[in-house]
C-alpha cells in the first residue's frame, strides 16, 4: 500500500501503529530483538546486517495496517513485553538434552502467538507478555511466553514449537480467591512459570485447560476464543471439569512410551500401524518418523525386513513404475515404506550393479562440446544467459551443461557479458565513456535517478552501482543537467517556522510541498524527537 493512497485516518492509524512498535522494540535492556520478534511472528521482518540483525520497522507496520484494512479488526499489540531472569515452564526431565545435540533438526513452527494475538484483538482485549530465558541444555528451541489478560483476570502459556500445547489458567479452583487480580498476581504468575507442563497440568489450587493444535488455524482460534470467553461460576464448574478432562485425555506420547505399546498391542508393519493409529490414539506416521529416536520401521516395532530384494528383480519392478532417476526412485520409496525398497547405498552393492544408466534403461547422458551446445542454444532463438538457464531448468531432458560448466568449456572465450555476446552470437554491449553516456542519458530526458534506474537495462547503459563509483562522478543533478534541489530545512524549530510561514494547514499539503520547498520527508519529521503532533506543528494549537 503506497502512502499516497492513505487516508487521512489511515495515516493517523499508521502514525499510532508505529510509536507502538516502535515503543515495544525498543528500551529493552537484556532482551534480544529476535525473541521480541518471534513473540510478534514478525520475523520475516528481521533482516540479518553488517553488524548484526535489523528490523524491518516501516514494513511491518505497513502489513499491519493492510490487515486491519482487508479484515476491518484493530490490532492490539501488548501493553509490554516484559523478560524475566529464568525459564518459564522449564522442561520435564525426557525434555533434557543429552550431549551436544549436534545434528537434530530445527523443530518446525506454528505461529500460535500471531493466533493468540489475532483472537485477543477481535475480542478488543489489552494483554502484556512474559518471556524467560531459555535452557541451552532444553530439548526446546524456543521458550513459553505468558499472555496476561488483566480484563478477563486469566494466564495463557503459549509456545511456537510444533507439539507443545497451549495452556489457558482460569483462576483459581477455591472461586473466593479470584479477586481483583486473581492469577494475575506478580507472585501466582512467578510460581505458576516455574512449574513444568505436567506439573501445571495437574496443580489442585488452579483451573487449567489445554488447547492443542490440531492442524487448523480456524479451530485453533475457535478453541482459544471459547475459553478466554468463558466465565467461570459456581454453576458451570462442572463444565470446566468436563473441559480440563476432555483435554487431559489427549495423552501426551513419549516415544519410549508409544514404542512399548505399539509393540505390546502387536503392530509388525508400518501400514498396520497407518491402518489404526487414529483408533487407538496413538500419534500419526509423520509423528514417529519425526522423533530423533527414530531409526526405522523395524526397529521402531521390533520386526526384522520381509523383503529382500535381487539386483535384477529390483531393476525390472522400478522399470514398471516408469522411474529414470535417482530422485524420482528415493521420492518413491519414502512414501511406500511398506514396499522395504533398498537405500541407493545398498543398491550400487547389490550383484550385478553397473551404473544408474543402465539400472534405470535410459540412453548415456549426451557429451556437450562448445560448439555443440552452442548451436542448440542459438537454434532455439535463446539470446540471454537468463533465458539459457530457464530453459535448462524446464526442460531437463536435455541435459544441457549449467551455465558454470559452460564457461569452464574449451572453446568459451571472454568474461561476463562478453562470452555471452560470442556464445549466443549476438552484438557486444556498447563500450561507453562516462561522457558519451551522460549525452545519451540527457537526450533521453531522464530527469531522475530512478528513471535512470528504469531504462539502464533495455537501454544497455551502465548499472547505476558502476556510474556512481565513476571518478567523473559528481552528483545526479549534475549528471542530468538539471537545476540543484533546494538544501533540506533540518532544525525542527526553523522547520516548523518555515511551514506556518507558507500557510499550510493540513498533513497532505505537507506531504506534497515537502520535496519543492526542501523540508525533511513526513516519516522523518513524525520520528523527530520533538514530534508532539500535527495540530502543534502546523498551528501550535
Amino acid at each position: 500500500m503506497l502512502e499516497t493512497e492513505l487516508t487521512i485516518e489511515q495515516i493517523a492509524r499508521k502514525e499510532e501503529l508505529e510509536k507502538q512498535v516502535f515503543q515495544l522494540l525498543s528500551n529493552k535492556p537484556g532482551m534480544h530483538l529476535q525473541e521480541l520478534v518471534e513473540i510478534l511472528d514478525a520475523e520475516e521482518f528481521l533482516v540479518r546486517v553488517k553488524g548484526g540483525l535489523q528490523f524491518k520497522f516501516k514494513e511491518y507496520t505497513n502489513a499491519l495496517l493492510k490487515k486491519e484494512n482487508k479484515t476491518g479488526v484493530k490490532n492490539i499489540l501488548p501493553t509490554k513485553i516484559t523478560e524475566v531472569d529464568k525459564v518459564i515452564t522449564p522442561s520435564r526431565g525426557g525434555e533434557i538434552l543429552k550431549g551436544s545435540g549436534e545434528g537434530l533438526k530445527e523443530k518446525k513452527i506454528i505461529p500460535r502467538t500471531r493466533y493468540l494475538m489475532d483472537v485477543l484483538s477481535e475480542l478488543g482485549l489489552e494483554y502484556r507478555v512474559e518471556t524467560g530465558k531459555l535452557d541451552e541444555n532444553m530439548f526446546r528451541s524456543r521458550g513459553y511466553q505468558i499472555f496476561i489478560l488483566p480484563e478477563k483476570k486469566k494466564l495463557i502459556f503459549v509456545n511456537n514449537e510444533v507439539g507443545l500445547a497451549t495452556r489457558v489458567v482460569h483462576g483459581f479452583r477455591k472461586l473466593e480467591q479470584n479477586d481483583d487480580l486473581g492469577v494475575n498476581e506478580p507472585g501466582i504468575v512467578d510460581y505458576l512459570s516455574s512449574l513444568d507442563v505436567d506439573e501445571l497440568d495437574t496443580d489442585e489450587s488452579v483451573m487449567v485447560e489445554k488447547i492443542k493444535y490440531s492442524g487448523s488455524e480456524e479451530k485453533y482460534k475457535d478453541k482459544l476464543r471459547g475459553s478466554i470467553l468463558f466465565v467461570v461460576t459456581i454453576e458451570n464448574l462442572s463444565e470446566l471439569y468436563r473441559r480440563e478432562r476432555d483435554s487431559r485425555e489427549s495423552k501426551d506420547w513419549t516415544f519410549a512410551e508409544l514404542q512399548k505399546t505399539v509393540r505390546e498391542f502387536g503392530v509388525k508393519t508400518y501400514t498396520e500401524y497407518k491402518n489404526i493409529y487414529k483408533k487407538n490414539g496413538w500419534p500419526s506416521t509423520r509423528w514417529v518418523i519425526e522423533r530423533k529416536d527414530f531409526i526405522d520401521w523395524y526397529d521402531f516395532l521390533g520386526t526384522e525386513p520381509k523383503k529382500n530384494w535381487g539386483y535384477v528383480e529390483l531393476r525390472e519392478y522400478i522399470k514398471t513404475l516408469g522411474i529414470t532417476s535417482l530422485p524420482k526412485y528415493n521420492e518413491y520409496r519414502e512414501s511406500h515404506p511398506e514396499e522395504e525398497l533398498p537405500t541407493d547405498p545398498t543398491m550400487v552393492k547389490m550383484e550385478g550393479w553397473e551404473d544408474w544408466d543402465i539400472f534405470f534403461d535410459r540412453e548415456e547422458k549426451k557429451e556437450w562440446t562448445y560448439e555443440t551446445i552452442q548451436i542448440e542454444a542459438v537454434s532455439k532463438g535463446i539470446t540471454t544467459a537468463t533465458e539459457y538457464r530457464i530453459y535448462k531448468e524446464s526442460h531437463p531432458e536435455e541435459e544441457w551443461p549449467h551455465d558454470g560448466s559452460l564457461r569452464k568449456m574449451e572453446g568459451w572465450l571472454g568474461k561476463g557479458s562478453k562470452g555471452w555476446d560470442r556464445f549466443l552470437g549476438r552484438e557486444s554491449k556498447k563500450e561507453w565513456t562516462y561522457e558519451t553516456l551522460q549525452e545519451a542519458v540527457r537526450n533521453a530526458k531522464i530527469s531522475s535517478s530512478t528513471h535512470y534506474q528504469a531504462e539502464f537495462v533495455s537501454r544497455k547503459w551502465w548499472a547505476t552501482k558502476t556510474l556512481l563509483k565513476n571518478p567523473k562522478w559528481v552528483s545526479w543533478d549534475d549528471f542530468l543537467g538539471r537545476e540543484p534541489k533546494p538544501e533540506k530545512i533540518s532544525d525542527f524549530a526553523e522547520l516548523k517556522k518555515a511551514v506556518r510561514e507558507a500557510g499550510l494547514t493540513i498533513v497532505d499539503e505537507y506531504r506534497k510541498k515537502a520535496k519543492e520547498f526542501g523540508w525533511i520527508s513526513y516519516n522523518t519529521l513524525i520520528k523527530s524527537p520533538e514530534w508532539k503532533g500535527w495540530d502543534d506543528f502546523l498551528s501550535g494549537e
